[in-house]
């Protein structure tokens, strides 16, 4: 009974930070939108995230888990400094600072299995990572909806990349980096370059 309770609460939990999370997303969206309007367009000349928008086909855990250990080893190539150790996230800091991701096939198929909606499986998998700095302004994360079938629009396909706020670490969309790393992402999950959106 007492397990039955625990998965239920569980369960709740990990619906209400997907829903979180989407929510800081929308508002950080609407924020630096605004931003643009309000502040001249030589100030704002920097990458806050990249998204890529994934279409919708039948898939299977260790294919996602494939393609998102080929995304973070790629990214730790493009950048050490930015993206060399990847966390999933937790209640506080120090609490997910203890959960180091390893970069290999079955650690990452866990993860993905683990978020993998058991009670709605067309609905996929939903989760973030980031980089465990010390400085939080210095972090970067990277959030996975995959999997997803449900013809709803607003249950969307996709991974976001998001940049560090520290000004120090900021990115020009013009550069090297950022453009290999829109077509790395384009070639390892598959779109054409137009499903990559950077903002």
């Amino acid at each position: 009974m007492v397990t039955i309770i625990y998965d239920k609460i569980k369960s709740i939990f990990h619906i209400f930070q997907s829903v979180l999370k989407k929510i800081l997303q929308r508002a950080l969206k609407l924020l630096f939108s605004w931003l643009r309007r309000k502040v001249p367009d030589n100030i704002l000349t920097h990458v806050d995230y990249i998204r890529i928008s994934i279409p919708k086909h039948p898939t299977n855990a260790p294919l996602i888990a494939k393609k998102i250990l080929e995304t973070l080893l790629v990214l730790k190539e493009i950048d050490s400094d930015l993206f060399s150790e990847w966390y999933e996230t937790a209640y506080s800091k120090k609490r997910a600072l203890e959960k180091k991701v390893l970069l290999n096939e079955a650690s990452i198929l866990k993860l993905v299995e683990k978020d993998w909606n058991k009670k709605f499986p067309d609905l996929g998998c939903y989760f973030s990572l980031w980089t465990g700095k010390k400085n939080d302004l210095h972090n970067s994360s990277i959030s996975f909806s995959l999997g997803t079938t449900n013809p709803n629009k607003n249950i969307p396909n996709n991974l976001v990349l998001s940049f560090p706020f520290d000004q120090d670490l900021w990115i020009k969309p013009d550069d090297a980096k950022v453009i290999t790393i829109v077509n790395q992402l384009a070639r390892i999950w598959e779109v054409n370059k137009s499903k990559v959106e950077i903002v």
